[in-house]
């Protein structure tokens, strides 16, 4: 076989290959290693960095047949963790120092509803300089403290708080009793209490319906509509509920927008002719 002949072949075989191999880079998972890293998502600027051939080459792992998923997931994985490490690298630096803060109030906040006091500050601080932590490390190290560190009066605290934010009333003593339980025992942290208390009234109990509907009655009273909730108005704002899971302040907030719309509606056109009073005047 000639040299042109074999170069022609090697190629055709080249082609066939690559219109066979996938890359396991993929921009979206830039999203995902900032939630590990900082505990929020990239902004647009961030991602067009990131998503720059010329950087992220640098961490490209390689190329899979379209096939290989556990190839193509190995390596995706394997190159999301190289970021990740590069943007808690980041902390160490000058530059760093705002974020590392904003990731660490961020953490207290999902964790315990509060900001750190300056002596926790300074402590993650230096911890996640030296371990190159991020957010992940430290929401895991504070499920650790709930387990064992956190003062009863604090916990006491944060379940309160919890039922005035997604449920617009106090919590119970029984409530109480089982939350200063079960919160230690589990490690949980305010975040999840908050989503424990949304599933909840997405229960089909008969006492899970109850609460969800004092809990609608609750959010029309604050809301100041006085005409409400009608059995339509129920529905739709169990739907609402339940599909989108709001707190109980945004929830006020749908139901005087959901009451001004209807109001909006049934109002006669600012065009329609005034009806004329008679004057009892002489």
């Amino acid at each position: 076989m000639s040299l042109c002949a074999l170069l022609f072949w090697i190629f055709i075989i080249a082609g066939e290959v690559q219109a066979n191999v996938a890359t396991t880079y993929n921009g979206d998972y830039i999203n995902t290693a900032y939630q590990k890293a900082y505990g929020r998502d990239a902004t647009a600027d961030e991602v067009r960095y990131w998503d720059r051939p010329d950087v992220r080459n640098k961490f490209r792992v390689g190329n899979c047949w379209e096939s290989d998923s556990a190839c193509i997931n190995h390596n995706r994985e394997v190159a999301q963790n190289r970021l990740v490490i590069q943007l808690k690298k980041a902390f160490s630096t000058p530059e760093g120092g705002p974020e590392l803060k904003a990731t660490i109030d961020r953490s207290y906040k999902i964790a315990f509803n509060r900001l750190p006091n300056p002596e926790e500050l300074a402590y993650w601080q230096a911890e996640l300089k030296a371990r190159t932590w991020g957010y992940e490390e430290l929401i895991q190290s504070h499920k650790k403290w709930e387990q064992t560190g956190v003062k009863p009066e604090e916990r006491l605290a944060m379940i309160k708080k919890a039922y005035t934010e997604v449920y617009g009333r106090e919590a119970t003593q029984k409530e109480i009793e089982y939350w200063m339980v079960d919160i230690p025992k589990k490690g949980i942290i305010y975040d999840q209490l908050c989503d424990y208390l949304k599933d909840w009234v997405s229960g089909s109990s008969r006492e899970q319906i109850q609460e969800l509907e004092n809990l609608i009655r609750r959010a029309y009273a604050k809301a100041s509509v006085s005409n409400g909730p009608n059995p339509e108005q129920m529905k739709s704002a169990m739907n609402y509920v339940t599909s989108k899971r709001p707190f109980f302040n945004e929830f006020v907030n749908w139901v005087k927008k959901e009451n001004t719309m209807k109001l909006q509606q049934v109002a006669p056109p600012a065009s329609a002719t005034p009806v004329k009073v008679p004057s009892f005047k002489r």
